[in-house]
């Protein structure tokens, strides 16, 4: 077999077990942003891009996969925004009364499966950088779920008739299970309804809907009226729910694992979730005799529960679901009153969202606006901000809050403060670059440690996008930092009449912005060079001189030394010692050319 076809073989079982894409192909057209969108258009497609540096040396495979994930859930993250932008859940009506339509609804998307959505990844090797991309056709998508909703009312209708026929029959344990198996349908249909809706396709999204709206109220009477549902605690809601479950799934093996019960779609807990948890472990384990699993890895097979929970009216509504391999297969509500759980001293509402009702009632201002700092070094003074809280009569300084600087041209994070007793932030800038000159930098309060909350999430997005806090300013002037560069170039002894190293060096950080003055007093650092040279041998008239560099930079300000690089035996010939000196000069000045790009 010729080495030909062995190449041939090799690549082709590479494909096959799924080599990631590296730097032998070619890059691809979407990892630059213009082309990406002129091939992607935003009126066209719904996309998520992300990019790293592999500056860990993690598993190559592992990390295609994270940001496949990642770039998967960019996609979701824009239309799980548009969901809520687009329907008035607004955070300043947060915590009052909401229309339980849209909630049910809009808490069905969690966790939802995007149809037709295609992921690309791109590894490149020499950079060591991967990129992911994630693309879904609008078109294709609304299409799929307007279809989608109009197959299931149909399954709808014969699973709420075949429910009926039952209850004639007076079975009513294959009635209840009937009318169970039509809530992943429903939800389903919520589930398509919202995306249609996040893709401005009203009008698809409501050829449906009447119908589903009221297939919906007959399913939750018909299940209503065989639960003989009243008033319900927290246990007796659990069990309501998991015996919902435990009718859809009948006896399963694998196990199920419990994920967290949160206040609508914000992600965040309380200590009612906690609670929650544990009643519906219990009340699954009774209902099923489920094996129930809180921590540990899930496999692929498993089973998740997830849910959120809102207030109605009196009540608190529950709302939770089974999930495998990304697809819907059960679901179950419940409602506890709301007199009860107060009666009970339960909290139910997160403690993040008074944090962010108060978000609007702080003030930030700028202490120093313009500020100067040298180049490549962190500033000595930090930038300062004033945080202040409208309390209703007054201003209060108000302390303890992060505040995270950013350059606003990149959107890059500079540096994060907290303000002290006096409402004051000081953020020492990182040392920047040479070839800036003014940065504008804005300061606001850092959200992701104030709230606290993961900044990868649709609430996060959508509480910045509402909040819109006015930042404080600043205008930073960056000066380069000033070398001097001296050197003593002993060639068999004696100074070099024409130096060698001296000039390569200094050209080389010249060329990377560094600015260069004669004057040692007026330089922030002094670069100090010492080369000699030592003769080697002889051999058939070629004759070997070797030499010794070292380099040091010292700063200036307070006399210490802030970088050091040498080589050693660098070997030159020529026809003489002399000769051969001057060559193993030119050869120690190229190496150094190199090391000195390790300063920083």
């Amino acid at each position: 077999m010729n080495k030909y076809l062995l190449s041939i073989i090799a690549l082709t079982f590479g494909l096959l077990i799924g080599w990631p894409q590296n730097s032998n192909a070619q890059l691809p057209a979407w990892t630059d942003y213009y082309k990406r969108a002129e091939m992607y258009p935003e009126s066209e497609w719904i996309t998520g891009f992300v990019s790293a540096v592999n500056s860990n040396n993690e598993d190559q495979g592992k990390m295609v996969e994270k940001y496949e994930s990642m770039a998967r859930d960019k996609v979701v993250q824009s239309i799980e925004v548009e969901i809520e932008s687009q329907n008035d859940l607004t955070i300043s009506n947060i915590n009052g009364k909401s229309d339980e339509a849209f909630l049910s609804k809009s808490v069905s998307f969690s966790n939802a499966k995007i149809n037709g959505l295609r992921t690309e990844h791109y590894y490149d090797k020499k950079k060591n950088e991967v990129y992911a991309f994630s693309y879904v056709n609008k078109k294709e998508l609304a299409f799929y779920y307007k279809n989608l909703m109009a197959a299931n009312q149909k399954k709808l209708e014969q699973k709420l008739k075949e429910g009926r026929e039952f209850l004639k029959m007076g079975n009513k344990e294959e009635a209840l299970r009937s009318f169970y198996e039509g809530m992943p349908m429903l939800a389903e249909s919520d589930q398509a309804h919202m995306l249609l809706l996040a893709l401005n396709r009203k009008m698809l999204a409501e050829i449906n809907l009447q119908e589903i709206n009221q297939l919906r109220l007959d399913f939750n009477q018909e299940i209503n009226n065989l639960q003989k549902a009243t008033e319900l605690n927290l246990n007796e809601a659990a069990y309501f729910v998991a015996y919902g479950i435990f009718i859809q799934l009948g006896e399963i093996t694998s196990p199920i694992y419990m994920g967290e019960t949160t206040y609508l779609n914000t992600g965040f807990s309380s200590p009612y979730s906690e609670m929650w948890a544990m009643a519906l472990k219990d009340a699954l384990i009774k209902a099923g005799n489920y094996q129930v699993k809180t921590t540990g890895n899930m496999q692929d097979a498993s089973l998740l529960i997830v849910g959120n929970y809102w207030i109605q009216d009196v009540d608190l509504l529950i709302h939770n679901r089974i999930v495998k391999n990304e697809e819907l297969v059960a679901v179950a509500t419940a409602r506890i009153p709301l007199k009860w759980l107060r009666s009970q001293q339960v909290v139910y509402m997160p403690c993040e969202l008074s944090r962010i009702e108060k978000l609007t009632q702080y003030k930030l201002m700028t202490v120093n606006p313009e500020f100067t700092v040298k180049a490549g070094v962190e500033a000595d003074e930090p930038l300062q901000v004033r945080v202040t809280y409208n309390s209703g009569t007054n201003n209060d300084e108000a302390a303890n809050i992060p505040v995270v600087f950013i350059n606003k041209q990149t959107g890059a994070v500079l540096c994060t403060a907290k303000s002290d007793d006096n409402g004051i932030a000081p953020g020492f800038l990182p040392p920047l670059g040479f070839n800036d000159a003014l940065i504008e930098v804005e300061a606001g309060i850092d959200l992701a440690s104030y709230i606290p909350i993961d900044t990868n999430t649709a609430y996060y997005l959508l509480i910045k996008k509402q909040f819109k806090l006015l930042p404080a300013h600043f205008l930073v002037h960056v000066q380069k930092q000033v070398y001097c560069i001296q050197s003593s170039e002993l060639l068999l002894g004696s100074p070099m009449e024409i130096k060698t190293i001296e000039p390569t060096v200094k050209k080389a950080l010249v060329d990377l912005g560094y600015q260069f003055t004669d004057d040692p007093s007026q330089a922030d650092f002094l670069i100090m060079i010492e080369a000699s040279s030592t003769t080697g041998t002889n051999y058939q008239g070629v004759y070997f001189t070797f030499v010794d560099a070292n380099i040091s930079v010292i700063n200036q300000s307070t006399n210490k030394e802030v970088f050091k690089t040498h080589v050693d035996q660098v070997k030159g010939g020529g026809a003489n010692y002399t000769k051969a000196g001057k060559k193993a000069f030119v050869n120690t000045a190229e190496q150094l050319k190199e090391a000195v790009k390790d300063y920083k």
